[in-house]
């Protein structure tokens, strides 16, 4: 008699109901203060079998957005090359949805060049929102139903003004730090550039209204000023 094989994982219940394997900081090679950027750490964690990988995007030059851990003096990637390689190897290793974690810190007009480059890269592997006014569902869809499917989730940075002052505040660490000669990158990312609370073009050019379901409150949890 053949021996039974592994059991089967259930994946008919609502998303919220499993563990996912997610990786932070997903584009760092190493520690996060001084290592290199890479779009080869997506690649590598998703044919590991990772569903949940992370995007800090801040405003590049040209109105490109990149991906760079900021107010630091890591090296910075293009968001588009990373959401090519994200649609490489998204569902090599498994079939189930992969949710892309993204940590909005740009503008704007950068966040609706962000939502462009998604829909140009993923097509229609992207999960977009049911039609304004359409009830929401009674629960989340499972990984069953979600085959083949990029899932975005996303935070917005903290307001510009207290932006500005973490910024001033990282630039005279760095100022005083041993690493003083090294290049600075601060000077990228001025105060237009600071993102705003809702994400609200990035919800618009995605599927409007309210495409991404953004939080208001990002991973700071300091009070606005």
């Amino acid at each position: 008699k053949r021996p039974a094989g592994p059991p089967q994982p259930m994946m008919d219940m609502p998303l919220c109901d499993y563990f996912i394997e997610s990786s932070h900081n997903t584009y760092l090679t190493g520690d996060q203060l001084m290592s290199t950027s890479s779009t080869d750490m997506y690649t590598r964690v998703l044919l590991m079998g990772c569903r949940c990988v992370e995007l800090d995007v801040w405003d590049g030059a040209d109105d490109k957005p990149i991906i760079w851990h900021g107010f630091t003096l890591t090296s910075s990637i293009p968001s588009f090359d990373v959401l090519r390689a994200i649609n490489d190897a998204a569902f090599v290793a498994s079939p189930y949805p992969v949710i892309l974690s993204l940590e909005v810190h740009c503008s704007y007009s950068q966040q609706e060049v962000l939502a462009r480059q998604m829909r140009e890269v993923f097509g229609d592997q992207l999960l977009l929102p049911a039609a304004p006014g359409t009830r929401p569902p009674a629960q989340l869809p499972s990984p069953a139903s979600l085959v083949g499917r990029i899932l975005v989730k996303a935070s917005t940075g903290p307001p510009a003004k207290r932006q500005q002052r973490r910024m001033a505040t990282a630039a005279n660490n760095l100022k005083h730090s041993r690493w003083q000669g090294a290049p600075s990158r601060l000077d990228l990312h001025g105060g237009d550039a600071m993102s705003r609370r809702g994400s609200a073009a990035l919800e618009l050019a995605m599927d409007p209204p309210g495409a991404l379901g953004a939080s208001s409150g990002g991973h700071d949890d300091e009070s606005s000023g």
